[in-house]
């Protein structure tokens, strides 16, 4: 009898190891596809952009861009900004209003966002940094990049 609850009891906390060790997987998998899938779109919005100004009051960045010419011809500008924005004591990165935020919706790793920034290291050219962090497991995720903007053509309206 003691061989067979000794037995039972390693069972039992191997899989509770196995089960611990599936959990932390998933939730840096989630904090992993979560920052991934936001830089991505801050990305491809700074490449389509022609200026990116800091938020005027927040932490974030504004990036303008040229949109469709209108019905009369005239293309005009467009702005998106992206900014941190606590919720419930965990700070999101939220876009246009914080009614939209591309982080922290899902709960199994908490991913809460530690930086966001925009920096000019050159003329016109900027260093893009997202970092978030599993609340969860504790691991970090950080994603930079540098883009590059276009001229702004000679004679457009913006």
């Amino acid at each position: 009898m003691p061989l067979l609850a000794a037995l039972l009891l390693a069972f039992g906390m191997m899989l509770g190891t196995a089960l611990h060790a599936a959990f932390c997987f998933w939730a840096d998998a989630e904090l992993h596809q979560e920052l991934q899938l936001a830089f991505q779109r801050i990305v491809r919005d700074a490449e389509l952009s022609y200026d990116i100004q800091p938020h005027y009051s927040r932490k974030g960045a504004v990036f303008y861009q040229y949109r469709v010419p209108d019905s009369a011809g005239k293309v005009r500008s467009q702005k998106t900004a992206y900014w941190l924005y606590t919720v419930k004591g965990t700070q999101k990165l939220v876009w246009r209003d914080v009614s939209q935020p591309l982080t922290g919706n899902y709960s199994l790793a908490e991913v809460e966002i530690e930086e966001f920034s925009c920096e000019s290291v050159g003329t016109r050219l900027y260093e893009l940094r997202l970092v978030g962090r599993s609340r969860v497991t504790g691991h970090r995720y950080a994603l930079a990049t540098r883009i590059a903007l276009p001229l702004v053509p000679a004679g457009k309206d913006v």
